[in-house]
C-alpha cells in the first residue's frame, strides 16, 4: 500500500500583495509630509515680524527767551538830600560834598555870618581828577503873589536876558527846554570865556514849582567836560515832594 508523502512546500510570494503594501507606505509617508509640510506653512505664515518701537520724534523744547537784563541804577548808592520846605529831593555822589541851608542857619545862629542870613541855597561840590573840579548850585526864592502861575520865562526874563549875555565862547551857546522831573525848564549852556574864572563849561536852569522859582547853576572847569554824564544823573534824581 502506497504511502502518500506531503511534502510541504513554501508557499509562493504574491507580488501584487506586496505592491499594495508598498503603495500603502507611500501613501502613508505622502500623506504624513503634506500634513507636516501643511501644518508648518501654516505656522510660518502665522508668525507676524514683531513690531518695531514706535519712533520717538524729538522735537527740540525752544529756550525761553532771555529776559533782558535789568538796567542797574548807578545812582543806587548815592546819599539823597531832603528839603522839607521848599519840597524837593535830590540824589549826589557819596564822595561829594555838599552845603545845605540846614548848615547855612547853624553858622547864622553861631553868629558867624555878617550882614544877615539868606539860608535858600544848596550847593553840591564834585571831588576833582586831572585838576577838574565841578559844582551845583541851586536856589530857590518864594514867588510874589503876582508871579504865581506865571511861566518860568516871564519870572526869570530878566536873570534869562543877562544869561544870555554872558562871555560865551564865539558867543554862542545852546538854549533849550529840558524836564526837571515833570515841569519844564528853561536851559542854557555852552562853554565860558571869563578872563578872570578861566575857561568852563557852564549850564544855567530856570524852572518854577507851586509857590517857588529854581534857579541851578552848574560850572564844571575840566576842558573835556568830565563831569557831564554827572550832572545828568544828579537832575535825573531831583524830585518835587507831593
Amino acid at each position: 500500500m502506497e504511502e502518500n508523502t506531503l511534502t510541504s512546500q513554501t508557499p509562493l510570494s504574491n507580488p501584487n500583495g506586496k505592491s499594495k503594501l508598498l503603495l500603502v507606505g507611500f501613501l502613508v509617508v505622502t500623506l504624513f509630509s503634506f500634513i507636516a509640510g501643511f501644518s508648518l506653512g501654516k505656522s510660518v505664515t502665522t508668525l507676524k515680524p514683531a513690531p518695531l518701537p514706535p519712533q520717538i520724534s524729538l522735537t527740540p523744547t525752544p529756550l525761553p527767551s532771555e529776559a533782558p537784563a535789568k538796567e542797574t541804577d548807578p545812582t543806587a548808592d548815592w546819599k539823597t538830600y531832603t528839603d522839607t520846605i521848599y519840597r524837593y529831593s535830590i540824589k549826589y555822589p557819596p564822595d561829594a560834598f555838599i552845603s545845605t541851608p540846614e548848615d547855612c542857619w547853624e553858622e547864622c545862629n553861631k553868629g558867624s555870618s555878617s550882614g544877615g542870613c539868606m539860608c535858600n541855597s544848596l550847593t553840591i561840590n564834585l571831588k576833582g581828577y586831572k585838576h577838574s573840579f565841578a559844582s551845583l548850585s541851586m536856589e530857590i526864592f518864594k514867588l510874589n503873589d503876582s508871579d504865581k502861575g506865571k511861566p518860568t520865562e516871564y519870572i526869570n526874563r530878566a536873570i534869562i536876558d543877562s544869561t544870555r549875555k554872558l562871555s560865551w565862547e564865539d558867543g554862542k551857546y545852546i538854549e533849550e527846554d529840558v524836564k526837571i522831573d515833570t515841569v519844564n525848564a528853561r536851559c542854557l549852556r555852552g562853554r565860558l570865556v571869563d578872563i578872570e574864572e578861566g575857561a568852563r563849561w557852564a549850564y544855567y536852569l530856570f524852572f518854577t514849582k507851586g509857590d517857588f522859582n529854581y534857579y541851578l547853576v552848574w560850572i564844571d572847569i575840566s576842558l573835556e567836560r568830565d563831569y557831564e554824564t554827572t550832572l545828568n544823573l544828579i537832575l535825573s534824581t531831583f524830585k518835587f515832594l507831593d
